[in-house]
């Protein structure tokens, strides 16, 4: 717990330094003023450097700005952003430094400009998201234009990170019933971890032939065997042909989880021709999603356990339940939470805590994005006994692929 008068004297301390910090001082600054974004001497020593004069003082400023959540936008900071989204600034590296921090700050008298550069498809995707996070509310319209960037990437990009942040977007902002329509259209192209946030997109259904379009994707998809059932059917509730296919697949999964054992028995059997070589591709070329949020060695995400030496500890049946019905078997620290905070806005955040430090909770979401949660606002966090996970992820692969990479995971050793 800091001390109320350490504020005025790290930030004191901090108006000594040079313009040319070395790492040393770099690493403090970038430990200590995301931590205290808000407090006066932090702000006062970030409009010192914005008001300088002196560029890499400026870009100092808007790098801690961009790495601190909850900073609020200070009037004086306005003729930095100014000049640096101006259309005769050619520095492409201060406009997206200054898009970054007003995703973070957002300031009002900026968003006709951002949502100029959310629009422009001769800046990068991270830029335009950056923009577009900015012009991104709780619970307000989501603009034609960003949508349009929306539904751009997510029918056209593969790529894990943006696909993510336009996902975790559109569940924040409110869409009309064309742009649900236009949602539902891109849903064949999501892949399993996406289809956790489905609940969350498709809050309401608003006709017959969008219920038709979404169940289609749905059934089409793996996500029925991870997705609340009640939640799918509130959704469907007002289309009764619509809710009757979901109940045929709902009956569906009811068989299949009776005959799970003699299923893995079936598959252990075959296990004596399985290609580790060939599984160790399966994993690498992203097939399945393991490489989403698993890792071995230097490849792959951090979400769930590290996979590199899981051939020491788990069984070809141990490693089948897992793929096959994560929620059954939920390692060790990798249990999925519900934090309620006290803001009416979005109350309710479900995903791994990965960390605590001063700064709050860092949660790993459904869709694998990150945030954090200032210890102050949480009001609640609860246990939930279904993994992050999702069931299903192996419906991705062929029986063959899938006994390749049991194979290659038991040879990790």
């Amino acid at each position: 717990k800091r001390h109320p008068e350490w504020d005025a004297a790290l930030a004191n301390h901090f108006f000594g330094w040079p313009d040319e910090l070395n790492e040393v001082q770099r690493g403090i600054l970038f430990s200590l003023i995301p931590r205290y974004p808000n407090v006066p001497p932090v702000l006062d020593y970030l409009t010192s450097l914005m008001t300088s004069g002196h560029p890499k003082r400026e870009q100092l400023a808007l790098e801690l700005i961009s790495q601190s959540p909850g900073v609020p936008f200070r009037e004086e900071w306005k003729p930095i952003f100014e000049a640096a989204l101006s259309p005769s600034n050619t520095d492409e590296t201060s406009r997206a430094l200054a898009v970054k921090a007003l995703s973070i700050a957002p300031e009002g008298a900026f968003y006709s400009t951002l949502e100029t550069i959310a629009t422009n498809p001769a800046h990068s995707y991270a830029v335009r998201l950056d923009a577009a996070s900015a012009l991104t509310r709780a619970k307000e319209p989501v603009s034609s234009g960003v949508f349009a960037l929306f539904e751009e990437i997510l029918l056209q990009s593969t790529e894990a990170e943006p696909r993510s942040r336009v996902i975790v977007m559109l569940t924040k902002g409110e869409l009309s019933a064309a742009q649900r329509d236009h949602l539902a259209n891109a849903l064949p192209r999501f892949n399993p971890i996406e289809w956790s946030s489905f609940p969350d997109l498709f809050r309401r259904i608003d006709s017959a032939g969008q219920a038709e379009l979404v169940m289609t994707a749905l059934l089409a998809s793996p996500a029925p065997a991870s997705l609340d059932t009640e939640t799918l059917r509130k959704r469907f509730s007002d289309f009764p042909e619509t809710a009757k296919r979901l109940e045929e697949k709902l009956q569906e999964l009811d068989v299949e989880k009776a005959g799970r054992g003699a299923k893995i028995d079936a598959l252990i059997a075959l296990m004596d021709g399985a290609d580790p070589a060939a599984g160790e591709q399966v994993f690498a070329s992203g097939k399945g999603a393991c490489i989403a949020c698993h890792h071995i060695g230097n490849l792959g995400g951090a979400v769930g356990p590290d996979l590199s030496t899981i051939g020491r500890i788990r069984t070809a049946r141990d490693l089948y339940e897992s793929i096959l019905y994560p929620s059954e078997s939920i390692a060790r620290d990798f249990e999925t939470f519900q934090v309620n905070v006290k803001s009416s806005e979005n109350p309710i955040h479900i995903g791994l805590i990965n960390s605590q430090s001063a700064a709050g909770l860092e949660l790993i979401g459904l869709s694998g994005q990150r945030q954090t949660i200032p210890h102050e606002d949480v009001a609640s966090i609860q246990r939930i006994l279904v993994s992050i996970m999702p069931s299903g992820l192996a419906q991705t692969l062929s029986e063959e692929e899938l006994r390749n990479l049991v194979a290659y995971l038991l040879s990790r050793k």
